[in-house]
């Protein structure tokens, strides 16, 4: 399959409202090559993480 047609296929399952779906093509470099889609929540180690 494809990569293209996996992606779409993916994104026809997941409720962009509630679900995240983050794709990696493994090549270099990888931060160039990272697709996220949906209820995207990022934490940011570097900075003060309060519980």
């Amino acid at each position: 399959m494809q990569f293209k047609e996996l992606e779409r296929r993916l994104l026809a399952e997941i409720n962009e409202k509630e679900d995240s779906l983050r794709l990696y093509r493994l090549t270099e470099p990888t931060d160039l090559h990272i697709k996220e889609f949906g209820n995207v929540r990022a934490v940011d180690f570097d900075a003060p993480l309060v519980v």
